[in-house]
């Protein structure tokens, strides 16, 4: 090759790896909305209050006094003091730089197995952009970052570049997961890479050296226990391993990994090029440690398991894989194909940032930890509250940690995103399948008022001879008022548990949202008049005033009038004659 050629090669493998990481940190700091921060910080809010760390449950009414081992309480404190020291743009900022460390640490990795710089080009916008999806702002962070260290001690010791003695390298681990079990559970992703290499040093003919791996992972072992539970922290786990199938089934984080899945996507493709890496360099007569091979066969089948599990799997086996697609030297005996990989792999970062950005804003922090929570039906609560703040608050799933966030200890929920609600959200589930069984849920629980998404569904069950919001169906206005209502949220209050002349006040007793057609059914039928539906959009328009809802309301009451208008004139000319 020329002197020339190489300098354009260089240049060509400079600028490539500078796209591939600028690709792969720009995904970094484009933000994402998580539902379960909300209730960290409030039971940070708690703990920083009462300088002690939760014992049972206190932010919901249906679980109240229940034990809670909260076992990711110190990442909860750390979220918390972000939170009050920079609002959402420092908390999702530290999520960036998370992220990016992560990245950086599987670089590292890498660079011990020599794999050179050019490889970033491909290795971390592919990297970044699988695990993007997966990782909001949550105590997993923690566990992303002190797996990847732990892959690191592993591997320098393997290769003998360790720096430290095999017992200050079995001590190391006490203190490490000592801090790793009050961060987060993932600890036992860690010790269970521990005991892959541990193993793996057992099955290898003895090479003077100590078998330090399985050591290592009791001495990690022991330090989980300092924590404010002690050994009650693998009662949640075991809790989590026999709700497991109830999980697989009615979450999706917690579910197998689709392929249709949006989340999941990355997975596939790490897990299709890794193992098809690493199939090209057995074919070539190539082999891999036992260490390796044992990460491969363990952290495959976890990852397999469900969307939660399957970023230990990527930051695990995709490192491998790269190792050993560099090993076969098949990509770099066809630069073309290495600059259609690397142009691959940004490409799918791209367009991961492309859909979030169009979901969430470009580059756009969250205006608020709320966001994208219904906070203008949480205005309404917050100033109903002398008269609903008693009552039993029903409220959707995935609104729980908002609700207390913004809200508690005013209100309690009914249901969130902690272990606590995993018999209950199977039985919400099974209720809502139908309009009578969830009559008697909501009715065996007492629930008083509910806050429900505003979500559009439109059924028609054999009765009715149009289709109508379920909405109907599930809070049904014989029983249930409709009080507010906007683009995102509606409110219900039961009719029984409020003074009548506050329901009197605020009830919208004709009009609820993408119902309008019985609305006009009520005027044709001499149910309501015309000027009380005026009424009432004249009460929304000043008092809750969704410019969506009201466009909607603007577009069909006028219509409505017009072809009313019509319908009686011709009713009349058929009279005459």
């Amino acid at each position: 090759m020329s002197e020339r050629a190489g300098r354009a090669t260089a240049d060509v493998r400079f600028y490539a790896r500078a796209a591939g990481l600028a690709a792969a940190a720009g995904l970094c700091f484009i933000s994402i909305r998580d539902p379960d921060l909300p209730w960290h910080l409030t039971a940070a809010r708690w703990m920083a209050a009462s300088r002690a760390v939760p014992r049972g449950d206190f932010l919901s009414w249906t679980m109240g006094g229940k034990p809670w081992i909260d076992f990711e309480w110190a990442s909860e404190m750390i979220f918390y003091a972000l939170d009050r020291a920079g609002g959402a743009a420092a908390l999702w900022s530290f999520r960036a730089a998370a992220l990016l460390a992560v990245a950086a640490l599987m670089l590292g990795l890498l660079r011990r197995w020599g794999v050179p710089k050019s490889w970033d080009a491909l290795a971390a916008p592919a990297f970044v952009a699988a695990l993007y999806p997966l990782i909001g702002m949550r105590p997993e962070l923690f566990s992303l970052l002190l797996f990847l260290i732990e892959f690191h001690l592993l591997e320098a010791r393997r290769l003998g570049e360790s720096k430290l003695s095999a017992v200050a390298f079995v001590a190391w681990h006490a203190p490490m997961y000592a801090i790793w079990a009050n961060l987060h559970a993932g600890f036992v992703a860690g010790l269970t890479l521990c005991a892959c290499y541990g193993l793996a040093e057992l099955a290898r003919p003895a090479d003077g050296r100590t078998p330090a791996g399985l050591l290592a992972a009791s001495a990690g072992l022991a330090g989980t226990l300092v924590n404010p539970y002690g050994p009650q922290i693998y009662g949640v786990l075991i809790e989590h391993l026999r709700r497991m199938p109830e999980l697989h089934e009615l979450i999706n984080e917690w579910g197998s990994p689709d392929f249709g899945l949006y989340a999941s996507t990355g997975y596939w493709l790490a897990a299709v090029f890794s193992f098809a890496g690493l199939l090209a360099l057995v074919r070539q007569g190539g082999s891999f440690p036992a260490e390796h091979l044992a990460v491969l066969i363990v952290f495959g089948a976890l990852g397999s398991r469900s969307v939660r599990s399957t970023m230990y799997e990527i930051i695990a086996v995709f490192p491998l894989g790269l190792d050993a697609w560099h090993r076969t030297g098949l990509l770099s005996r066809r630069p073309r194909a290495a600059a259609l990989a690397a142009l691959a792999a940004i490409s799918f970062a791209a367009w991961r940032g492309g859909a979030a950005a169009i979901r969430h804003g470009f580059f756009g922090w969250p205006k608020t930890v709320e966001d994208p929570a219904p906070t203008r039906a949480f205005d309404f609560l917050r100033r109903e509250a002398p008269v609903l703040a008693p009552l039993r608050l029903y409220n959707t799933y995935s609104w729980g940690g908002f609700v207390e966030y913004a809200l508690w200890p005013r209100y309690r929920t009914f249901i969130d995103g902690r272990y606590l609600f995993a018999d209950l959200l199977a039985r919400v589930d099974a209720a809502e399948r139908a309009p009578d069984p969830w009559g008697r849920f909501i009715a065996d629980r007492g629930v008083q008022v509910a806050l429900v998404d505003n979500s559009g569904l439109l059924v028609r069950y054999p009765w009715d001879l149009i289709s109508r919001p379920l909405t109907v169906y599930a809070w049904p206005k014989r029983l249930w008022a409709l009080v507010y209502w906007d683009d995102e949220a509606m409110i219900f209050v039961r009719r029984t548990a409020v003074p009548p002349r506050w329901l009197k006040r605020r009830e919208y007793r004709l009009l609820c949202p993408m119902d309008y057609h019985h609305t006009g059914l009520l005027v044709v039928g001499g149910r309501a008049s015309a000027a009380e539906v005026e009424a009432e959009i004249a009460r929304y328009r000043r008092e809750i005033g969704d410019p969506e809802e009201l466009s909607e309301l603007d577009n069909w009451w006028p219509a409505f009038r017009k072809s009313l208008s019509a319908g009686r004139r011709k009713i009349s000319a058929s009279s005459r004659e």
